[in-house]
């Protein structure tokens, strides 16, 4: 009987170790807390890599010939990626608590806009991001939209006071 429930615990221990080894390969595991709201590893990559293609792409653009240290370049990246992300997080948890539903309905107006004034966007991002539209909008446009609308909210607010 003892070695029966060993068994069973050492066969529940193996797969769980398992599931927890795909789970932290697969980036399901926090890289940030921010005011009790995780930052996943997968999110944070994927915008660390898409800001390393653009910058690899505007430097055989500008400076060809010029070398970087690319390991300094890659630890820059993933530390302004990171301070990004945060901000993020907290641009959209002010603005969520101050508009609620109508928060979606602003961020969708400002980008349908975007997409509207920039012919060939979708071919654009490709090239210099790597990304698809739909992971560019919400990796770059759907923060910068929340970003704008925060700002344009302090700005009525200031001249409201004065």
């Amino acid at each position: 009987m003892k070695s029966k429930s060993f068994f069973i615990i050492l066969t529940l221990l193996i797969i769980g170790s398992l599931g927890v080894y795909y789970l932290f390969e697969a980036g399901f595991y926090p890289v940030a807390v921010v005011d009790s709201k995780l930052i996943g590893a997968k999110r944070f990559q994927e915008s660390v890599v898409s800001a390393a293609h653009y910058y690899s792409q505007a430097a055989e653009t500008y400076k060809p010939d010029e070398s970087f240290d690319s390991s300094l370049i890659v630890r820059e990246l993933r530390r302004a990626t990171l301070d990004k992300l945060i901000n993020d997080s907290l641009v959209y948890k002010e603005l969520n608590h101050e508009l609620g539903n109508d928060l979606e309905n602003l961020v969708q107006s400002k980008i349908n806009l975007l997409s509207l004034n920039i012919p060939n966007l979708e071919e654009a991002v490709k090239v210099l991001y790597g990304l698809t539209f739909e992971k560019f909008e919400k990796i770059v446009l759907i923060p910068r939209a929340r970003e704008e609308i925060f700002i344009d909210r302090i700005a009525l607010k200031n001249s409201d006071l004065e």
